[in-house]
């Protein structure tokens, strides 16, 4: 408490620039380049933590099959800049995780691009004109208003809802709570599940949503872990250890999860999209060795796994088992058919008709 009183002069600074940058685009002095092609903007008004990954990889597994899909990303903490088009070979460190675990979770099914500046990450996204059908996905780009986007879809964490946060640095908001007038989607994330109607009730009435903006629930589903080195080993969870490591903002609920479902849980965290070094794999190592259990394995999320895969000989050589747990979105019946609805609205209305259906005619 002390410390957000000290720091709250600080968030009034912050305050007062970010408000006059989005009043600048509201008043038009600063211009939003609208695209001809659908955009979808995953985002936040907090920093991180709030689930963005998971969410929009929900939304490539809802719309691969039916559109093209391209997902752009900043890249967050790559030691690259500019624009950069994924490829299955591409390195965490110079791509950045997220954009990277998208890549490996759809492969070729989507294109993936990181670049700083939006407005040219789309338009060099787009230049082939059989992309013409592209639907973007832009991750993270809520404050990013150079875009406009046709769908803003805005997540606010169940146990730390943006009405009770305060700006930075005093708390974790990235612009005025205001801004959440932007938002056509609001998503309440990481509910427990089942939620109580009354809960959601109460939730509903703190948020007040406009009348043009959709609130929903969702929930993080964790799936059964699989083996990232060693296809062949197979585990009995009850009778198993589990050192969890991972750099990702709240790993709160991840680790309740695991401390339902193996016999202990120990833990290495580090940072949101930490870097691993090689002292970090060591001492990793280390802890695993240190403890005296026959059976034990060293368990990661898939984001992690795109920064610690580069490290898999030295995990080989110690004959680590490294596993995986697959995070993913779940929605309740009817909860999935308004937002699944929504979406599908707004691409239909917007998404000019394939080519083999425009009728023709030559001279």
């Amino acid at each position: 408490m002390i410390r957000k009183i000290l720091l709250y002069p600080f968030s009034l600074v912050f305050n007062l620039i970010t408000s006059f940058r989005n009043l600048l685009y509201e008043k038009k002095y600063l211009n939003s380049i609208n695209f001809s092609f659908p955009i979808i903007v995953i985002g936040n008004l907090s920093v991180g933590g709030t689930g963005k990954t998971p969410h929009t990889n929900y939304l490539i597994n809802l719309l691969k099959t039916d559109y093209d899909i391209a997902v752009l990303s900043r890249g967050y903490n790559r030691k690259t800049h500019g624009y950069i088009e994924l490829e299955l070979s591409s390195k965490a460190k110079n791509v950045g995780d997220e954009p990277l675990f998208y890549k490996w979770k759809h492969r070729n099914d989507i294109k993936v691009a990181v670049c700083e500046d939006r407005v040219f990450g789309i338009s060099q996204m787009a230049i082939n004109e059989e992309d013409k059908r592209l639907v973007f996905l832009l991750d993270d780009a809520f404050q990013h208003r150079a875009v406009k986007a046709g769908i803003n879809i805005v997540l606010t964490e169940y146990s730390n809802l943006y009405t009770r946060d305060m700006l930075l640095p005093s708390g974790s908001l990235r612009e005025s709570k205001k801004g959440i007038k932007r938002a056509d989607i609001i998503v309440v994330s990481k509910c427990p599940s089942p939620i109580l109607k009354a809960k959601k009730q109460a939730i509903r009435e703190e948020i007040s949503p406009k009348k043009y903006q959709i609130l929903v629930f969702s929930s993080m589903k964790y799936n059964k872990i699989y083996p990232l080195l060693n296809e062949e080993k197979i585990i009995d969870e009850k009778e198993t250890d589990v050192i969890l490591v991972c750099g990702i903002a709240n790993p709160n609920s991840l680790i309740n999860e695991l401390e339902t479902r193996f016999k202990n849980v120990y833990t290495r965290i580090f940072s949101d999209h930490y870097n691993y070094k090689i002292e970090d794999i060591d001492s990793i190592i280390r802890t695993y060795d240190n403890i005296e259990s026959k059976n034990k394995i060293l368990l990661t999320t898939e984001k992690d796994a795109t920064r610690l895969f580069a490290y898999k000989d030295e995990f080989r050589a110690n004959n680590i088992n490294l596993f995986c747990i697959p995070i993913e979105v779940f929605f309740e019946e009817e909860e999935k058919n308004t937002f699944d609805r929504a979406i599908k609205h707004y691409l239909t209305i917007t998404l000019p008709p394939k080519q083999e259906e425009i009728n023709t005619f030559e001279l």
